[in-house]
């Protein structure tokens, strides 16, 4: 059994500098990108990029240019007219709070939202 020579580990860890740690963030992050690929592409785990895109989220890995926006909505007559029986279904009586903000107008409703009153509070608002 001396004879058997000692071969070196096929699975040593490797360690990634920040700027990697980044540049294969950043590359997981493109549109259509997907996690498994890139992770594969640089042969790390894909559960180990997940965990560098949450340590790059919270800022662990440098200046993260994540920042939340938000976005214009616009609700059209025919999309109500088209969703108003959808909406009567689903209705809940469970006590929510609910924030609408259309333009300058802010709503805030607290406790059960009754639908035919939220509809008022909308057409008063002009949406």
């Amino acid at each position: 059994m001396s004879d058997l020579p000692v071969l070196p580990s096929a699975r040593s860890r490797r360690r990634r500098t920040i700027a990697e740690k980044l540049q294969i963030v950043q590359e997981s992050l493109a549109p259509g990108v997907s996690i498994a690929s890139v992770a594969l592409t640089h042969r790390i785990n894909a559960n180990q990029l997940h965990k560098w895109r949450w340590q790059y989220r919270n800022g662990e890995l440098g200046a993260s240019d994540m920042t939340a926006v938000l976005l214009p909505v616009r609700i059209s007559k025919a999309l109500q007219q088209e969703h108003q029986a959808s909406v009567q279904q689903h209705s809940s009586t469970e006590p929510g709070y609910v924030e609408i903000q259309i333009g300058e107008s802010r709503v805030w409703v607290h406790g059960t939202v009754h639908v035919p009153t939220l509809r008022a509070v909308f057409a008063a608002l002009g949406a």
